[in-house]
């Protein structure tokens, strides 16, 4: 559905629900973000705190975001989840350990925020984004480029002592 602005579902659903026109599942300690629409309106977007996880292509193709805030609950996210977007930046949390797919062809990717328990990159998650990338991370061993061979499409690797906030970043460490 490619001018899908907004999901509805049914009060009375079993399975699914929304909010603020995002598609979710589950209850209590197992929320999931299923799909945000791909017109949805809003330039930045910042993942519920009672997401655990993010869903299979939950925001594949969609043409309005520039900055996403993942959810410091988040623990998955899901194969291609961003793919295909126009994310600029990108702020993933510690709960986070693996990345899949994850920001396939986001040719507008500037860069990406890891707050450093990230361990699992696959080879994809990168492919096809800007040719400038910067990969922020408190994490040393993901900001050397030999220690991390899959970071082939990563132009810079930066060390950060400090992350403040979701997007300012301090200086990078040497």
């Amino acid at each position: 559905c490619s001018a899908l602005k907004s999901i509805v579902a049914e009060n009375n659903n079993p399975k699914y629900f929304t909010e603020d026109g995002v598609l979710f599942s589950g209850n209590g300690n197992e929320k999931t973000l299923v799909l945000y629409p791909i017109q949805k309106d809003g330039s930045v977007y910042i993942i519920p705190s009672d997401v655990v996880t993010i869903g299979k292509d939950a925001f594949k193709n969609n043409q309005h975001l520039e900055k996403i805030v993942v959810g410091e609950n988040v623990t998955a996210i899901q194969s291609g989840a961003f793919s295909y977007t126009t994310i600029k930046s990108a702020y993933i949390p510690n709960s986070v350990t693996q990345l899949v797919d994850t920001f396939r062809s986001c040719t507008q990717l500037e860069w990406v925020v890891l707050e450093g328990n990230v361990t699992s990159i696959s080879y994809d998650t990168f492919t096809g984004t800007n040719s400038n990338l910067v990969l922020y991370t408190k994490n040393d061993k993901l900001a050397r480029p030999n220690a991390v061979k899959t970071f082939n499409k990563v132009s810079e690797y930066k060390c950060v002592n400090h992350l403040y906030g979701y997007f300012d970043v301090a200086p990078t460490c040497e």
